[in-house]
């Protein structure tokens, strides 16, 4: 229920009420007039019955006293007639205030509805303007949208085309550049054959004359080092027994054989190695002792020969 239509129920409800109480207070005050009347009556008739009582018991009572008796009856009659005149008048006006203000609030309850109607009206009128609107934007969007995607979709074709046209132009030159370089890398590979083929040939003659020259220079130095090497056992042994300490006759007969590791100018790199063993594990101590108390070692006085054995190292046998 909207709120037009629960104010509307609320003042019907209230003049309904109004109305109920203006009734209620008409009909006390009708009962109220009626017994008014009633005591009135009752009152002359009493007033009259004294004052016949009253001549006939005394005879004494002057014309005087009866006006002025009868007066006063007349004037409490007078104003009991004056009470009920305003009292009728008093509900009468206010019938007349309770119909007036009924018609007020129907009138205000008619203008409420038909308000409330005119406001429906126009809501509902506001309401199909918006749909309307609002389907007319749609409408428009959908339009514009419909132009945007064929837009899009003509530029995106326009543009596949062109990437095609393009990856072909580019297929095309690659294929071109790839004949190119084939040919140019098979020119090459001739050309390089016929060079390599030269080279080769110019390569082998060197080859086999260094092969003959670095022949020669072998046996040369071969002969060199030997001649060089020749008596070194000998000058190494007598070198490192000057050195020997032990002179036990007991081990006369025993032999073994040291490795020296040494630098071109005979000095001893790293500790002395028993390659073959006497046996005798203080023969053998005390050889490395004597070759370790030797160093440096006399070295050949030709340099291939110091070189061979830095190189390769000297293995005595003492």
């Amino acid at each position: 229920m909207s709120r037009a239509s629960r104010q509307l129920f609320a003042k019907i409800f209230a003049i309904t009420m109004t109305m109920l109480i203006c009734f209620g207070m008409i009909f006390l005050g009708f009962k109220h007039w009626t017994s008014v009347e009633s005591s009135g009556e009752n009152s002359g008739e009493t007033a009259t019955e004294i004052a016949s009582n009253n001549a006939m018991q005394s005879q004494i009572i002057t014309n005087e006293q009866v006006e002025k008796e009868l007066n006063h009856i007349a004037d409490q009659k007078l104003e009991l007639e004056r009470k009920k005149i305003a009292e009728e008048k008093a509900i009468a006006r206010a019938k007349q205030l309770v119909i007036e203000k009924a018609a007020q609030e129907k009138l205000a309850a008619e203008n409420a509805a038909k308000k409330v109607i005119l406001d429906a009206k126009i809501a509902q009128k506001k309401i199909e303007d918006d749909a309307l609107a609002l389907k007319e934007a749609l409408k428009a969007k959908a339009e514009k949208e419909k132009l945007e995607k064929e837009k899009l979709e003509k530029e995106k074709l326009e543009k596949e085309k062109l990437e095609k046209e393009k990856a072909e132009k580019l297929e095309k030159d690659k294929q071109e550049k790839e004949k190119a370089a084939q040919l140019e890398s098979k020119q090459a590979a001739a050309k390089k054959l016929a060079t390599d083929a030269a080279n080769k040939l110019a390569a082998d003659k060197l080859a086999a004359a260094k092969i003959s020259a670095d022949k020669a220079l072998a046996a040369a130095n071969a002969s060199k080092i030997a001649r060089a090497l020749e008596g070194y056992g000998n000058t190494v042994d007598t070198h490192v027994r000057k050195r020997w300490n032990y002179n036990d006759n007991t081990m006369q007969g025993l032999s073994a054989t040291v490795f020296i590791r040494v630098s071109a100018n005979g000095e001893i790199l790293g500790q002395p190695k028993i390659t073959k063993s006497s046996g005798n594990t203080i023969f053998d101590q005390e050889i490395l002792a004597a070759v370790i108390r030797s160093n440096p070692l006399p070295m050949p006085t030709e340099p291939l020969a110091r070189q061979l054995l830095a190189k390769e190292g000297i293995e005595a046998k003492f």
